[in-house]
């Protein structure tokens, strides 16, 4: 039985390194796309990378939520 799963995870490992690397990842210095900056990550078809890799292209923070130490803030709506 183990020597079974060896051989199907081996001609698994096999088949998924053997198709060649699609269109989208052609081209490309390590995961972005060739030329994209914070120059023209903002404009089409560019902004469509940049707005799910924006840690990459901006400085960002990570902002924890605690729900339990939220402000209410009273507003109240013009009349």
């Amino acid at each position: 039985m183990k020597r079974l799963l060896n051989i199907v995870l081996a001609a698994a490992t096999t088949l998924c390194l053997s198709f060649p690397s699609s269109a989208a990842d052609q081209g490309r210095i390590g995961a972005r796309p060739v030329g994209i900056d914070k120059t023209n990550a903002q404009f089409g078809p560019n902004n469509r990378w940049a707005f799910s890799h924006m840690r990459e292209l901006y400085p960002t923070a990570l902002i924890e939520n605690n729900l339990f130490e939220a402000i209410k803030i009273k507003f109240s709506l013009p009349q």
